[in-house]
């Protein structure tokens, strides 16, 4: 895909020192679910590590797809990092959690991946789109992304006649980040469904953009078949 544009990772619109990010992740499979997904991260306003100020919510309640209300962080001169994370609520904690319910390691937070290295960069772009990571301790694994990727159908979603271009370049990380799936997902169901949908100009403008990205592909795999 590399003749199509991928903006820079920190392309995202700030002001005063000020970015906005909403975090989307796809979660596991399957987790207890008295335990509350949740961002955590490098800074106080995602939590230090330690605290659970950034938490997740769905809409859909048979999809491994969460999202986080917007988050404004303050630019730093220095690399900001994050992880997605499990949390027991207070309510549903013992004493002794709930006494060392602050500190990094305690049992009632259970982090993704394996270590340190599993730490993710934040972009100052206004969104982040990820995919939880395995914790191999706890049973934790990535999901199973088949037929339950989301990520096209919420930029889709999100699109006004305002913010086309931008939702563009979020659809062009998409691509950076998570080219297969990306690819998989817009095929001919998808844009068929979209267009017996679609009510506006915008909507029609950035389906054309996925048709066009679509013939890409197909291009791009016949090609490399007949090589």
């Amino acid at each position: 895909m590399s003749s199509w544009h991928i903006p820079n990772d920190n392309e995202g619109v700030y002001a005063d020192g000020i970015c906005e990010i909403t975090f989307h992740v796809h979660m596991p499979n399957r987790f207890d679910r008295s335990l509350q997904p949740l961002v955590l991260g490098s800074v106080r306003e995602l939590g230090t590590w330690c605290y659970p100020v950034v938490k997740l919510r769905q809409n859909d309640t048979n999809s491994t797809y969460w999202f986080s209300d917007p988050v404004k962080i303050c630019i730093k001169d220095h690399p900001i990092y994050y992880k997605y994370a499990l949390y027991l609520p207070k309510k549903d904690q013992s004493l002794f959690d709930i006494l060392g319910d602050n500190v990094l390691g305690s049992s009632t937070i259970v982090m993704e991946g394996n270590s340190e290295p599993c730490n993710r960069l934040l972009s100052y772009r206004g969104f982040q789109y990820d995919v939880w990571k395995t914790n191999d301790a706890k049973k934790l694994y990535s999901p199973d992304l088949n037929k339950d990727y989301k990520f096209v159908d919420v930029v889709y979603e999100s699109v006004t006649s305002e913010n086309i271009k931008e939702k563009i370049m979020e659809f062009q990380m998409l691509l950076k980040y998570h080219p297969s799936l990306t690819a998989d997902a817009v095929d001919m169901a998808l844009i068929r469904n979209l267009v017996a949908t679609s009510r506006e100009d915008y909507q029609r403008i950035f389906i054309c953009f996925l048709l066009a990205y679509h013939i890409y592909v197909a291009q791009e795999r016949m090609g490399n078949q007949t090589r």
